[in-house]
């Protein structure tokens, strides 16, 4: 993969909302045009996301191409925002260059298309569901939480849990028609609650087809999204 800023110049930088532990000065990402528009992380976690959508694509599983830089791989980044970006931006890159530290860089969901020949239209696997919860069993795989497997059995039935996840997760898929997209993917996180995932198995393994997961997550999750 190539810089994507060796071939066009760099001509709007905005900040993005969110990001919590992954903010450096204040923001976790940014929005970068350059003939097309591309999501610049400099904080966080960055060779496990990468591993994670190496393997989604490997999966087909729409995700985010990225690709890792830093000021010797992708020098246009530094000599392009010399002025008119934001300073925190402009103190992320300097900081970065200083550390040699490396930065992601992400094509926006937005942006991605599905590998591979697309499904028939009309077809299960050209539905919102199928999509979405190829996703889901994806993220089981690889201990992705914040969407599906971190939600607690209830969750409905208490408004305080109810707005976390709907505040924090629901984000966490990027609807960009006909595709749905899997974005801040990352490996095995912490908040993974595993003991949902064996439950789903031994109920598979005992042949039954009302799953407890799938009924009290997945699918008000998907709904929820859905709306």
């Amino acid at each position: 993969e190539k810089c994507p800023f060796d071939a066009d110049e760099i001509t709007d930088v905005l900040a993005l909302a969110g990001g919590g532990t992954a903010q450096v000065e204040g923001v976790a990402a940014w929005s970068v045009f350059a003939g097309s528009r591309y999501v610049v992380k400099f904080g966080g976690p960055m060779k496990e996301p990468l591993r994670a959508a190496q393997l989604a694509h490997a999966l087909g599983v729409p995700t985010p191409r990225q690709l890792l830089i830093d000021k010797t791989s992708c020098p246009n980044l530094w000599t392009q925002t010399s002025s008119g970006v934001p300073k925190a931006f402009r103190k992320s890159l300097d900081m970065s260059a200083k550390s040699g530290k490396m930065l992601s860089i992400q094509e926006h969901a937005a942006g991605t298309e599905p590998d591979g020949p697309q499904p028939k239209k009309g077809s299960i696997k050209s539905s919102f569901w199928y999509k979405a919860g190829a996703i889901a069993s994806f993220e089981w795989i690889i201990g992705k939480s914040d969407l599906f497997n971190d939600v607690p059995y209830g969750w409905q039935d208490n408004p305080n849990a109810f707005d976390d996840v709907k505040n924090t997760n629901l984000g966490n898929i990027f609807m960009a028609y006909p595709a749905v997209v899997a974005i801040d993917i990352d490996i095995d996180m912490s908040s993974t609650r595993w003991g949902h995932w064996e439950e789903i198995l031994g109920e598979l393994v005992a042949g039954l087809t009302d799953i407890t997961w799938v009924r009290k997550v997945l699918l008000p999750m998907l709904a929820l999204k859905k709306s």
